[in-house]
């Protein structure tokens, strides 16, 4: 199996019709389909079903089609930042981060870091924390900017910065009107919870109310985030969310406040331990270091 044959695959998976990929890929059919074959014989099982014209995946099939791309695309990053070595130069700079931070904060770094290195390029994943950190252990990515916890075994993390735990409440609910920008943990003892899809984060709600001795009733888990604010405008739950969704909830109808006492939400940097990261990638961070004081940075 090489790096050709797996882009064979993947343009056949794509286009689900192997006349079409190969006319894509400025071959013969019967040699494109040669190939498939002596895939299929070497990985020992069927990669697609074929019905009719189309050709859909398998679940074998599946499993290499998402291999295949996280393969091919190191390839393609390692071939890049190669190719600008001389530091600064280029190449394209692959970053992961939950959903708030790339609203918040990312638009501003990457604004400012451009000016002054024009031909280097970006490409931005945003998810969850968890499946941010999945897709930086596997290489996918240069560097991850998450919310704590993470597992320090394999990763080096920044503390950058933190904000507050919020409750996001549906203007229709009661407490919508109480007074001030801030609610109290007691107050959202038996209200309906909606809380991100992430054991860690799921498990350290149960230990807020835990430590007060109040119930706690989630009764749904989100991702993405845009979810959650659907859901508390139709006055279904009572989203916890960081402060930074503020960001991307103008217009709708709810409101955010404050969970008191005062909950915080840490925000790091984690890179992989012992990984060389490409000279477009550690300008970046620098770059990112650079908003904020040394005192206000903590190694974890």
């Amino acid at each position: 199996m090489d790096i050709r044959i797996l882009k064979y695959f993947l343009e056949i998976a794509k286009e689900q019709n192997i006349t079409h990929a190969a006319r894509n890929l400025h071959i013969a059919q019967p040699p494109l389909s040669r190939q498939l074959s002596n895939l299929e014989e070497e990985l020992g099982t069927p990669l697609f079903i074929r019905s009719g014209k189309r050709m859909i995946l398998t679940e074998e099939g599946r499993i290499l089609k998402e291999r295949a791309e996280q393969i091919i695309g190191l390839v393609d990053r390692t071939a890049t930042e190669i190719s600008y070595s001389a530091f600064g130069a280029g190449g394209t700079v692959y970053i992961g981060c939950t959903e708030t931070v790339s609203s918040a904060m990312l638009p501003d770094w990457i604004e400012s870091f451009q000016k002054k290195y024009p031909n280097i390029t970006y490409n931005v994943w945003s998810g969850n924390s968890h499946d941010v950190i999945e897709r930086l252990e596997e290489g996918l990515i240069d560097f991850a900017i998450v919310r704590e916890p993470y597992n320090p075994e394999n990763l080096e993390g920044v503390r950058i910065s933190c904000e507050p735990w919020c409750a996001l409440i549906s203007l229709d609910s009661p407490l919508a009107n109480t007074f001030g920008h801030s609610i109290q943990l007691e107050d959202l003892r038996n209200q309906n919870l909606i809380v991100p899809a992430i054991k860690s984060r799921k498990d350290e709600f149960y230990r807020w109310f835990d430590e007060i001795n109040c119930p706690v009733n989630i009764i749904c888990e989100y991702a993405p985030i845009i979810n959650a604010v659907y859901l508390v405008e139709k006055n279904v739950g009572i989203a916890i969310l960081p402060f930074s969704v503020n960001n991307v909830i103008a217009h709708r109808n709810v409101i955010l406040k404050r969970i008191v006492p005062e909950i915080d939400s840490h925000v790091v940097i984690l890179t992989r331990k012992n990984k060389l990261l490409s000279h477009s990638a550690s300008r970046f961070l620098e770059h990112i270091y650079s908003h904020f004081p040394d005192d206000a940075m903590k190694a974890h």
